[in-house]
């Protein structure tokens, strides 16, 4: 008579054990790690390294003006005034409105000669075209009929990330121990001449925005 009881009880352990396990199966555990798929995304300091990587130190901008180191003016040119038509001055006209006449194409040729070009974006034939040159007499003026022989060689200097500049030394083909700078002569005070080229000098410093 006792028997029966205790197979009861135990047929019920059995159970309990199998529901239990059961149970066991069906939650995770909470503390079991589970596998998450993280998306990478470039943050904007990446992508500027990015951009920074691509470029290449002392590129030569498309367009640009040329600015001196040592006064702060723009190379500017008048053609419409006889020689000496070119100065550097304030970067910006009386009106505020930056001066077309400041802002230069500057490419190198094949033959490592180069020009420093104004285009009118808006009439390809326009009197206002023409290459800021220089002559024997070392004078700097502005040219419709451009002539590589009276052109430039840019030597690249160094360059500003923060600012996004280059700095140039500007050469004359065919001279190259003359560079480009600025007169400080009462006489022609502000005008652009070629003198002897000095390291270090920041009157023949330009520089240009980034290409």
């Amino acid at each position: 008579m006792q028997s029966r009881p205790v197979r009861l009880t135990a047929a019920a352990g059995v159970c309990a054990i199998v529901f239990g396990l059961a149970a066991c199966n069906d939650d995770p555990d909470p503390e079991e790690p589970t596998e998450e798929v993280t998306v990478s995304e470039s943050t904007p300091a990446e992508e500027a390294r990015t951009d920074e990587e691509a470029r290449t130190d002392g590129e030569l901008p498309v367009t640009s003006t040329l600015v001196n180191v040592g006064t702060g003016g723009c190379l500017r040119a008048f053609p419409d005034t006889i020689p000496p038509n070119t100065f550097v001055d304030d970067c910006q006209d009386d009106s505020g409105i930056d001066s077309g006449m400041e802002v230069y194409t500057i490419s190198t040729a094949d033959d490592g000669t180069g020009e420093i070009r104004h285009v009118d974006q808006y009439d390809e034939d326009s009197e206002l075209n023409g290459c800021i040159e220089w002559d024997a007499r070392g004078a700097v003026h502005f040219e419709t009929e451009c002539n590589t022989e009276f052109g430039w060689n840019l030597t690249y200097l160094k360059t500003d990330e923060a600012e996004s500049i280059d700095f140039w030394q500007i050469q004359a083909v065919g001279d190259e121990d003359k560079c480009l700078t600025v007169s400080d002569s009462p006489v022609n005070d502000s005008e652009p001449i070629l003198d002897t080229c000095e390291d270090g000098k920041e009157d023949q410093q330009w520089w240009t925005r980034f290409a």
